[in-house]
């Protein structure tokens, strides 16, 4: 099982990390709308503003989780893999921080690129193909690994939504 998580990790960052760091050279941020012929985001200042609003939070729990994953679990995202269940810090706020954080900044990316496309792709693709591994491949693989351990933190964290958000 560990050499599947391996591998799915490894097809995610050249499948999906390596692209948009692509992207982010060519065409460029504000380029991909051009290079397809659609029309930039409406509402280009209040949209910026917005993308940095949702940047900020997401930057918080990418960096605070990767420091509470490889100070308290021993681990690296998609390098090593966690020795121990990291129940504190933005780990208590849901089970995939980083995630979540990671999706948050690229939808603030997009809107304050005013990219439509980036935007849209981040919505409407990447979010949720992440999501549906996140469900059905690396919490089965955590749950192999981690045991009962793991699935008591899961049994009392939110999967991605905090709790004190569901209750708005």
């Amino acid at each position: 099982m560990l050499k599947a998580c391996g591998i799915m990790h490894f097809l995610g960052v050249t499948g999906i990390v390596m692209p948009m760091g692509f992207g982010f050279l060519y065409p460029g941020l504000t380029g991909f709308d051009r290079v397809l012929g659609i029309e930039p985001l409406p509402f280009r200042w209040l949209l910026a503003m917005l993308g940095v609003l949702l940047i900020l939070p997401g930057l918080y729990l990418i960096i605070h989780s990767v420091t509470a994953l490889g100070a308290q679990g021993k681990g690296a995202p998609a390098i090593i893999h966690s020795q121990a269940v990291v129940k504190s810090d933005v780990y208590e706020l849901v089970r995939h921080p980083m995630s979540l954080g990671m999706y948050l900044a690229a939808l603030g990316a997009g809107l304050m690129a005013g990219s439509t496309y980036l935007t849209a792709a981040t919505a409407l693709y990447f979010i949720p193909v992440h999501v549906f591994y996140l469900k059905y491949f690396e919490e089965l693989e955590l749950e192999l690994r981690h045991g009962q351990s793991y699935n008591e933190y899961k049994q009392r964290t939110p999967f991605l939504i905090p709790r004190t958000l569901k209750r708005i």
